[in-house]
């Protein structure tokens, strides 16, 4: 007698296949919520770093312009959401090395008719104002070397005299010339160390060898004149100073690194930023900030260097 085929084993294969691809299907559709929730908790984690990092700098910059009365920030960290049951917290910290906290405020600069020292006419570029915006101890603002740059170059163009404070300090004894070309630093023995929070009295003055670089109107001939300053831990502040007000450095920088420590993720996420804070961005004329109440009331600018990316301190 001839027997049919029974079916039974194709339903139990078929009914076996179904449920292996609804398994594989229920397995990839949690890997992909799971790793989608992850993804998520971290852009969220990255985003709440880069708003801490924000408020370091607001913090800065509110510090400069309003804390006992307009004269610095302070380095360290600052807890922005404190964890009671972890050490983990939300913290925004402001870093710097020692030329962060040196302002050199180029605006108020002139270029007066020359004058006689060392038994010549010479031109000199003064009027400038210097302060630290540091209120930590470390890194010190200590000067430590001065060069100055300028262009075009004209034959026997030197600096031969560089006073900071009202005083003479390169070079000594007072009284005397030397003479250093563009680009070349002089050292300053002592150093010249400015105060935490301190702004210089007196004046500040860069004097040349000729006549030559003075056009005018307290303006130059020069398409630029560059004053660098070296300080103690190796870092440089350089200033611009350009005819246009509007354009001449005044300006001090910062790190500023955002924490954020809280969320699914078993890590933190930082930001860390290189920003610079220009004060009196809008000013046109050299009166418009030349005291130190103007340099802190005067609308500034906050403005990106560079974003250091996500490592964390």
């Amino acid at each position: 007698m001839r027997r049919c085929p029974s079916s039974g084993g194709w339903l139990l294969v078929g009914l076996i296949i179904l449920v292996t691809a609804a398994g594989i299907g229920l397995a990839g559709a949690t890997l992909f919520l799971t790793s989608h929730q992850r993804a998520t908790s971290l852009r969220a984690l990255q985003t709440r770093a880069y708003y801490l990092a924000q408020a370091g700098v607001m913090q800065a910059v509110y510090d400069f312009r309003e804390l006992a009365g307009g004269t610095g920030y302070t380095l360290g960290q600052v807890i922005v959401d404190d964890n009671p049951a972890s050490a983990d917290d939300d913290v925004f910290v402001l870093e710097a090395v020692g030329s962060d906290g040196l302002l050199v405020n180029l605006k108020p600069g002139t270029l007066p008719a020359a004058t006689t020292i060392c038994a010549a006419s010479r031109s000199r570029l003064t009027g400038w104002r210097l302060r630290s915006v540091l209120l930590s101890a470390s890194p010190a603002t200590t000067i430590d070397r001065v060069a100055v740059d300028w262009a075009p170059v004209l034959a026997g163009e030197t600096v031969i005299r560089i006073d900071l404070g009202g005083a003479q300090r390169w070079p000594l004894p007072a009284g005397t010339c030397s003479s250093v070309g563009p680009n070349v630093f002089a050292d300053l023995v002592p150093n010249y160390a400015i105060a935490p929070g301190a702004v210089v009295a007196g004046a500040n003055t860069i004097w040349f060898s000729t006549t030559g670089f003075r056009a005018g109107g307290g303006t130059t001939t020069k398409t630029f004149i560059d004053l660098k300053f070296q300080l103690l831990d190796g870092s440089v502040r350089v200033a611009r100073f350009v005819n246009a007000v509007g354009s001449r450095a005044s300006s001090f920088s910062l790190t500023t690194v955002g924490r954020a420590g809280r969320g699914p993720m078993p890590f933190a996420s930082c930001r860390r930023a290189r920003v610079e804070y220009r004060i009196c961005n809008s000013v046109t004329s050299a009166n418009e900030c030349d005291d130190a109440t103007e340099e802190r009331i005067t609308s500034g600018k906050i403005h990106l260097v560079r974003d250091e990316g996500t490592r964390c301190p």
